[in-house]
Order: C-alpha cells, then sequence, then structure tokens
C-alpha cells in the first residue's frame, strides 16, 4: 500500500511540474514527461522486484519450466515500454508513429512466444497420437 502511496506521490508531483514547465517551454515539457516517467519507473522498481520474486517461489514449486516465467516478464516488459512509447507518442501528436510502436511490440511479443507455442503443438500432437 506504501508503494503505490509513493507512487502516486511522484507521478502528483511530475504532473504538475510538467504543467508548469509546458505553460512557459512547451518544448521541454516532454522532456520533463520522460523525466518524471523515469522517477516513477524508479520507485515501482521495489514492486516489481517484489512481483518477481513472489512468481520465482511459486515458478520453483511446480513442474511448470521457469523458462516461461523469462518469457512472461519479457512479454511484459515490452508491453509496458511499448505502452510508454505510445503514449509519449501520442502526447506529442503523433498518433500514427504510435500505433507502429505498440503494433511492433505485439510482434515482438508474438515472435518471444513462438517457441512456447511450438511446445504447445508438439505436445498436443503427441497426446492425440499416443
Amino acid at each position: 500500500m506504501e508503494d503505490i502511496i509513493k507512487i502516486a506521490a511522484v507521478a502528483v508531483i511530475c504532473c504538475v511540474c510538467v504543467l508548469l514547465i509546458r505553460q512557459y517551454r512547451p518544448e521541454l515539457s516532454l522532456f520533463a514527461q520522460i523525466a518524471g516517467l523515469a522517477a516513477v519507473l524508479a520507485v515501482g522498481m521495489a514492486v516489481i522486484t517484489k512481483v518477481i520474486a513472489y512468481c520465482q517461489s511459486v515458478f520453483s514449486q511446480t513442474i511448470i519450466d521457469s523458462g516461461y516465467l523469462t518469457l512472461l516478464i519479457k512479454a511484459l516488459g515490452i508491453a509496458v515500454v511499448a505502452k510508454i512509447g505510445g503514449d509519449l507518442c501520442r502526447d506529442s501528436g503523433n498518433s500514427a508513429l504510435a500505433f507502429g510502436v505498440e503494433l511492433a511490440a505485439k510482434a515482438a511479443i508474438l515472435l518471444l512466444t513462438l517457441p512456447m507455442l511450438k511446445n504447445l503443438a508438439d505436445v498436443t500432437s503427441g497426446l492425440l497420437k499416443g
């Protein structure tokens, strides 16, 4: 709970700073937004490390390959980076570029999961044959 309060406080402070900068130097507001995002992500890393540690403990107690956790974290990272990049592009008035960033991220996630889909197809075909 206290982690979310810290993240929200940092985000609100950054939003106020961005609004003030936008009034006087609109060309610098995007850089202030990026700096605020970096600050929020730095504070949010504590929450992310807790989630990863919990997922590792769950995967270690099951027969599921821990490589799938790595795939999950990579896919989540791609999605988050694409969302942030797309939103920054939209904020600067480039919605077509934002669409391109998000489409490329979807393709990257699909490429990342292709080996897992192949394993699923192999298991399914083995069950159907045997």
